[in-house]
């Protein structure tokens, strides 16, 4: 920028404000009561466990580079590979330094979350005081971010370290940037520029932000010409600055480098989530159906804020063509109030900045561009509601101040503010408690939604995870006859209908496992062709005795995914059971071996698998290696699992076990 330009921008000194000393104190006395709240909001977070059927199993509990080292992790996350249909490197760096802390413990990675949103909150506060001057009613807008329930999702959920890390560096570039705007200068513009930078790292939800920064060019700072003249909108506000004004085109110009920073971001946003198969295409999702998606997805996070009742982990997109008059419905409403608040905009400037930060903070995200299965989600809404509470914030008591307004003594209007403020804190403390553990999560979904079959889905896998496989087989049931076409939910149901084939007498139940087979292959035929499905179908053929078959499927799963944990452990289990079948006692220990290197590596790739120790250990004693079965055995224990009784027994009687 030039030296003219800054020079002709730059502000001048704002008006000395009364009373310094006590607005400091009501800062800190506000800055106390928000981590206050946010603590008890969310006090027992750091006792819900890890959502393994809800992509924490990517994020953490199932991501080997997080166990490979710092070095190994930080190139990883920076490298070209789009893990979670996601380039957001940040992200990864952050679980990676929880994973340093604290292993596979979900408390700490709870905890970090938490203190995240509460510095989130804080940093609200600080910048909403910087703009305004308005300790009270910024205090109010940080309140309500801190324990509105629909933002449980983002901080109660490990996989969502994305939004609280990347809001952090939202309101940091919001910091900067009023700094920047307040006295121009080429230091806090690169302050600006690598807050932004570092924010889209870590989400591309940022992208929209520069669109924000002009709305609060317009109001708080009051930069345009259009806005120099505003007077202070209530007693409390702090001393309006009296400012030259930039011109539109000088306010865009500065701007360019942060839209060309979002361009980048979607560009490369778009390629990951084609990657990662997460975009659908418009056969399966019309235009039509996405418009009238949005408008309906606008309003229903309207209603969710204003009554925060029956929110749910996943909302299922609707069957079929939504409702025509629902949808232009909520389409007029969205116009009418658009219409109101730019009307009303030079009297009451931050009804319209707070309903349009809402507006566009949500484009990212409301299904225009349809990123998984999803109508729509509560975290989608941790950025945008700001605009919505501080449009709430600003307009309630300038409205009722008002001579033609109801004239309601400041006492009251404050008790009523405490009272929403606890109301919301109560009930994000009951729905953190949905947040325990996948079961209770998603059996509330299916409660609070209808005809969910990805929280049947999910809550058949948990079973599964825990050993219930007649409730997974139920719930997996109910998940495909909600959704044939649910390509995840046959491959689930496939899967457990072959674990169950095999009887307590190690007889084959071959109806059963035909029809698993069935299953599986319907999955594949539904377009699914990852790791995963390629080494189902090697367990059930594996289980029908085709080691042949078996052996292919685990190489193409290989081939999908050359560290997928599962695949390894499988191809051993064919390999050894190839050395079962030998006669030849040099084939056999060939086999063996080879099998012992393909647990082993399963090992590897996922620590938290536990299942090869077991079989390690009956491999090493067909070996004669009495020692490292034993260490195997104490591995598969310290999984919590019981080693078979009659393995430990001969083990013993060859060799006393160690202490």
């Amino acid at each position: 920028m030039s030296k003219k330009q800054t020079k002709s921008t730059k502000l001048k000194p704002q008006p000395k404000c009364a009373a310094p000393k006590t607005r400091k104190m009501h800062a800190a006395l506000i800055a106390v009561l928000l981590i206050v709240i946010t603590i008890v909001a969310y006090r027992h977070a750091p006792e819900c466990g890890f959502l393994r059927c809800f992509d924490d199993e990517t994020y953490v509990t199932d991501n080997y580079h997080l166990t490979r080292g710092l070095a190994h992790g930080v190139a990883w996350a920076f490298g070209s590979e789009y893990r979670a249909a996601n380039w957001h490197p940040l992200t990864w760096i952050s679980l990676l330094v929880d994973y340093q802390l604290y292993g596979l413990d979900p408390r700490g990675y709870h905890i970090t979350n938490v203190l995240i949103h509460i510095a989130n909150t804080l940093l609200l506060f600080v910048v909403l005081v910087r703009m305004t001057g308005a300790e009270w009613k910024s205090g109010f807008v940080a309140a309500l971010f801190a324990v509105h329930p629909l933002h449980v999702e983002s901080v109660a959920w490990v996989a969502e370290r994305k939004d609280v890390l990347s809001t952090f560096f939202w309101l940091l570039t919001v910091y900067a940037y009023v700094l920047y705007a307040n006295r121009p200068r080429a230091r806090t513009y690169i302050a600006v520029i690598a807050a932004f930078g570092l924010g889209l790292l870590a989400k591309p939800m940022l992208v929209s932000l520069p669109l924000v920064l002009l709305l609060l060019d317009y109001w708080p700072l009051r930069r345009t010409a259009a806005s120099v003249e505003f007077k202070a909108e209530s007693a409390d506000a702090a001393c309006p600055a009296l400012r030259a004004s930039p011109s539109t085109a000088q306010l865009l110009i500065e701007k360019i480098p942060l839209f060309a920073m979002s361009a980048a971001s979607c560009i490369i946003t778009v390629i990951a989530q084609r990657a990662g198969g997460a975009m659908v295409g418009l056969q399966e999702v019309s235009i039509g159906s996405r418009i009238a998606n949005a408008a309906i997805s606008y309003v229903a996070y309207i209603g969710k804020m204003i009554w925060p009742a029956r929110l749910a982990a996943y909302y299922p997109y609707p069957q079929g063509n939504l409702p025509a008059q629902e949808a232009i419905g909520a389409g007029l409403l969205l116009i009418g109030i658009t219409a109101l608040a730019l009307r009303t905009a030079r009297r009451r400037p931050y009804i319209a900045v707070g309903w349009l930060w809402y507006c566009i903070t949500l484009i990212p995200v409301i299904g225009l561009v349809q990123v998984g299965s999803q109508a729509m989600a509560d975290r989608y809404t941790y950025v945008p509601l700001i605009g919505l509470f501080i449009a709430i914030a600003w307009a309630v008591p300038d409205l009722l101040s008002k001579p033609s307004g109801l004239g309601m003594p400041p006492a009251v209007s404050k008790g009523a503010a405490a009272a929403v403020i606890l109301a919301l804190t109560l009930a994000t403390q009951a729905q953190v408690n949905y947040w325990r553990d996948p079961i209770t999560l998603f059996k509330h979904a299916i409660e609070v939604t209808k005809d969910n079959s990805s929280a049947y889905q999910r809550v058949g896998r948990a079973f599964e995870d825990n050993g219930d496989l007649a409730e997974a087989l139920a719930n997996y049931t109910r998940a495909v006859e909600l959704a044939p076409d649910y390509a995840d939910a046959q491959m689930s149901l496939g899967r457990v209908l072959v674990k169950t084939a095999k009887n307590p007498d190690r007889t084959i139940d071959m109806a059963r496992l035909n029809e698993g087979m069935g299953h599986l292959l319907l999955a594949r035929k539904l377009g699914l062709d990852n790791a995963e499905i390629h080494q189902n179908l090697a367990f059930a053929y594996f289980t029908a005795g085709d080691l042949d078959r078996a052996e292919r499927e685990c190489r193409t799963a290989q081939d999908r995914d050359p560290r997928y944990a599962p695949s390894e452990f499988m191809l051993a289990n064919v390999r050894f059971e190839r050395a079962m079948r030998t006669a030849d006692p040099r084939s056999r220990v060939r086999l063996i071996e080879d099998a012992i290197s393909h647990w082993r590596k399963s090992v590897e790739y996922d620590p938290t698998f536990y299942e090869p120790h077991f079989n390690l250990a009956y491999a090493y004693y067909l070996k004669r290696d009495y020692a490292s079965a034993w260490r195997e055995v104490h591995l598969y224990e310290q999984c919590g699992e019981r080693a078979d009784s009659a393995l430990r027994d001969a083990l013993a009687a060859r060799m006393p076990e160690p202490k």
